[in-house]
């Protein structure tokens, strides 16, 4: 797959912030969260593209959807270091610092030579010494029992500084230095072995040692100072905005980039201009005279460019964000209406011609968002009761609260929590504090989950629909059955047979249980079976318990008062189905409210729907009858 094109000279939101082509802040608003997506939204718009573009959008989103410029109201700081930055001269890439001083002290650009070790060897058959050259090398430091002084010294012995670059060690012992003249050191060098082994003979070998090179920059000054850096001993390199001075006139900057045709490029070419355009590691290999940071010259450069410029780079930027590729317009224009028409029956552009940026769609929703997430005041994990709030029950900190006893209001609950350019979006409501919440810490059930709202049935359910608003009048009634079948003589299917009293074994309360009378919970099939918008005061609302039982035993116009605040309850996101009900028929209670045995997941779950009125019969009386 092929890397995205650019042009040479475009660069990114962030690498305009930091050479001033745009900023950190908007005038219009000094909400936070509207300031950090305005800016987010317009970064994310316009990508990779000229700095001027990046300067003009920002100035326009800082005035806001109601707010529009000229191409004079347009001209500000951002615009004018974006008419610098588009000459080409200022580029961004890895250059040394030059804001880091030299330490003054062996300021070189050369090459260190290490020779190899020499040995001397003895020809047996004609009983002749000679020296050569092995494939080992002295060390630097201490090895081996050799002292550090001496180690020292032999190092010293074997290396030499040149800006040619050698290979042969034959070669620089006979031969000459770049000038012409014989090696000053390795004469010494020579001379210190020939008297070692008494023997000035030199056999050259093809297959002998070599010499090893590096780069040096010398010695720096500060080497033991680990709170100075030397701009030449350690080519400190930085990624920022650069001018480079030409080499033979200081008063002139390098072009690093340039526009117009042939300027396509890749994308990522333009996170290293320098280097890219000038020869990599070019801006690490310059003296500190001839880099200048641009952010220490910009205030200054901006106060001297032409002010015509500024403008015509503006009308070229905005040129282009009206024709965008992909067939949008970033920027929306405001005719003069004074202005004479075109051929084409448009108004010219003029002075007076507005500029505003288009892309504020998200402003709409944003605001809901805002909205939502600053709600009242209220925080995740508050419980509201209308009757622990009348009866004046108070937390620790003074708040009104819901008993730990009581447990029927509401709970204050966040979801479709995100970050949305380094905030927190979230929506809130209020859910029902049975089923969602637990136990305080204190109260005899700590960390166990509270039962969900309910009323008392049992384990058959739905085939016996019977509901009871306590667990003793449901065992009471199992009760009642038990002994009136004992009375009637009802008999068990496959029930022992008792021969002392000549009969089968009369039913009993396990019987009854088995056969599905055990006392069971009957509540809403889902713990969130409820959730009201977060601008709900549940301090005057009607309990979720209360809202339960209303709709579960009271009369229909009880059921009509839970309906409407029923349809008033919120969905996230992934509901899309309660159950096979659809997202868009969430208003429909008759379809959404359901009830099963609570904890059991196997049961069947029944839709609750408004109870019909009982239609009395009227007795119809004969003409002599009402006489």
């Amino acid at each position: 797959m092929g890397r995205k094109a650019e042009r040479r000279g475009y660069t990114y939101w962030n690498l305009a912030l930091k050479a001033g082509a745009v900023g950190t802040d908007i005038t219009y608003t000094d909400d936070p969260v509207i300031r950090d997506h305005a800016i987010g939204k317009t970064r994310e718009q316009m990508g990779a593209c000229y700095p001027m573009d990046l300067a003009v959008a920002y100035s326009l989103a800082c005035v806001g959807p109601a707010g529009s410029l000229t191409i004079n109201g347009l001209v500000n700081d951002y615009t004018r270091k974006a008419t610098l930055m588009m000459t080409g001269k200022v580029g961004y890439g890895k250059c040394s610092n030059p804001e880091v001083e030299s330490c003054g002290h062996d300021m070189v650009d050369t090459f260190v030579h290490t020779m190899p070790e020499v040995l001397c060897y003895e020809d047996k058959s004609t009983r002749t010494k000679y020296l050569h050259f092995a494939k080992v090398y002295p060390r630097q430091h201490m090895h081996d029992g050799v002292e550090e002084d001496e180690a020292r010294q032999r190092w010293q012995l074997h290396t030499f500084r040149s800006d040619s670059n050698y290979s042969c060690p034959y070669q620089v012992i006979f031969g000459v230095d770049e000038n012409g003249n014989p090696h000053e050191k390795m004469s010494a060098f020579r001379k210190h072995y020939e008297e070692k082994y008494d023997c000035k003979v030199w056999r050259q070998k093809t297959d002998g040692g070599a010499i090893k090179a590096y780069k040096t920059k010398g010695t720096c000054l500060w080497e033991d100072d680990n709170e100075k850096t030397c701009f030449h001993h350690d080519s400190e390199a930085i990624d920022d905005w650069f001018l480079i001075k030409e080499e033979d006139d200081p008063s002139q900057f390098v072009t690093i980039w340039k526009s117009g045709k042939g300027s396509a490029t890749h994308n990522g070419w333009n996170q290293d201009q320098i280097s890219n355009s000038l020869g990599w590691g070019y801006g690490t290999n310059l003296s500190r005279e001839r880099l200048v940071l641009f952010s220490t010259v910009a205030r200054n450069l901006t106060h001297q460019i032409p002010e015509k410029e500024v403008i015509k780079q503006i009308r070229k930027s905005l040129a282009r964000m009206v024709k965008w590729a992909g067939g949008r317009s970033l920027v929306e224009v405001i005719d003069d209406e004074t202005a004479p028409l075109t051929k084409y029956g448009k108004h010219k552009r003029t002075i007076r011609t507005q500029y505003k940026w288009s892309d504020w769609s998200w402003v709409a929703n944003l605001d809901t968002f805002i909205q939502d997430t600053r709600s009242k005041g209220r925080k995740v994990g508050d419980r509201v009761c209308s009757k622990c709030y009348s009866e004046g029950v108070m937390d620790a900190y003074g708040n009104h609260t819901c008993h730990m006893d009581c447990n029927e209001g509401w709970l204050y609950d966040k979801y479709e929590s995100k970050q949305s350019y380094g905030h927190e979006i979230a929506k809130f409501r209020w859910i029902p504090i049975m089923g969602n919440d637990k136990y305080p810490v204190g109260h005899a059930k700590e960390g166990k989950y509270i039962p969900r709202a309910h009323l008392f049935g049992y384990s058959s359910w739905p085939n016996m629909k019977l509901l009871f608003d306590a667990p003793e009048k449901a065992d009471a009634a199992s009760t009642m059955l038990v002994r009136a079948s004992q009375q009637l003589g009802a008999t068990v299917v496959n029930s022992k047979y008792d021969e002392q009293k000549q009969s089968r074994t009369p039913p009993t309360s396990d019987d009854l249980k088995e056969i599905g009378l055990s006392v069971s919970r009957i509540g809403p099939s889902s713990s969130k079976w409820v959730t009201l918008t977060p601008d709900t005061e549940p301090e005057t609302t009607m309990t979720a318990k209360q809202m339960f039982v209303k709709l579960m035993t009271g009369s229909p116009s009880d059921w009509d008062d839970a309906k409407v605040l029923f349809e008033s309850c919120l969905l996230t996101s992934n509901e899309r189905y309660m159950g096979n009900i659809p997202y868009s028929q969430r208003d429909n209670m008759e379809l959404r409210f359901r009830v099963k045995v609570v904890g059991n997941k196997d049961s069947k779950r029944v839709r609750v729907t408004r109870p019909s009125v009982v239609e009395q019969e009227v007795e119809e009386l004969t003409a002599e009858e009402l006489v």
